[in-house]
């Protein structure tokens, strides 16, 4: 198990009370849980932003395309099957 940092911080009322409205809906088990999400989101998000020029460019046409003509688009149902059948697929040792 890797090692605990104790980290105290000072947050404004409104975030306090996001917190605290997260905690209570159960949303999260304890403020140490929100904070491993929170930093786990922010290592994606840092992650996304090392596209490379050439996949950046590649994100922004097919964002385009999929505003000017959404039907072109794979419905979000379909390509849940697709995945599935891929995972059950994989899961079962076939190519």
């Amino acid at each position: 198990m890797s090692k605990a940092y104790t980290v105290t911080i000072d947050l404004p009322e409104d975030d306090a009370a996001f917190v605290d409205a997260l905690l209570a809906d159960g949303a999260y088990e304890t403020v140490s849980d929100l904070a491993a999400t929170a930093i786990k989101a922010l290592r994606n998000e840092d992650a996304a932003a090392d596209l490379t020029p050439t996949q950046s460019e590649a994100v922004r046409r097919t964002y385009t395309s999929l505003r000017t003509a959404p039907s072109t688009g794979v419905p979000a149902a379909d390509v849940r099957d697709q995945l599935a059948a891929y995972h059950r697929e994989r899961s079962s040792g076939g190519p």
